[in-house]
């Protein structure tokens, strides 16, 4: 517990040089659980809509673009978000710093709880082909 202690207070008393680092790596986990989100929610709608315009094969690739577009939108704005909040070392732990981890520790619990209810467990069976979607 002590070492953990000890670098908690090394990086808090290096923030500024970790701030950037930090970002780079929930930009990174952004992109990893968003992707994830992504690809359950093709999944979704091809299970629930298949006859909806964007689950026609025609429409696979600006489908998956535009997602990914959306998936690093979104993780770009949480980066952004943790970088502003690791501004000062005097001002943490803020509550803004606070929920935002809650929210990202609880989200993807929720997520994977509401995706495995609606189209069922993830399994090689249900993933959609990499080369089909393309």
């Amino acid at each position: 517990m002590l070492i953990v202690v000890n670098i908690a207070a090394f990086i808090i008393h290096n923030l500024q040089a970790f701030r950037l680092i930090v970002a780079i790596l929930a930009f990174i986990s952004g992109l990893m659980l968003n992707s994830w989100m992504a690809v359950r929610a093709l999944q979704y709608l091809h299970k629930r809509h298949p006859d909806s315009g964007l689950a026609e094969e025609s429409n696979q690739e600006l489908v998956i673009v535009g997602g990914m577009g959306i998936v690093i939108l979104i993780s770009a704005i949480t980066a952004w978000f943790c970088y502003q909040g690791l501004a000062s070392d005097r001002e943490l732990p803020n509550p803004l710093t606070f929920i935002v981890g809650v929210a990202s520790i609880v989200f993807p619990v929720v997520l994977r709880a509401l995706f495995t209810r609606a189209i069922g467990p993830t399994s090689v069976a249900t993933t959609p082909d990499p080369a089909r979607l393309v």
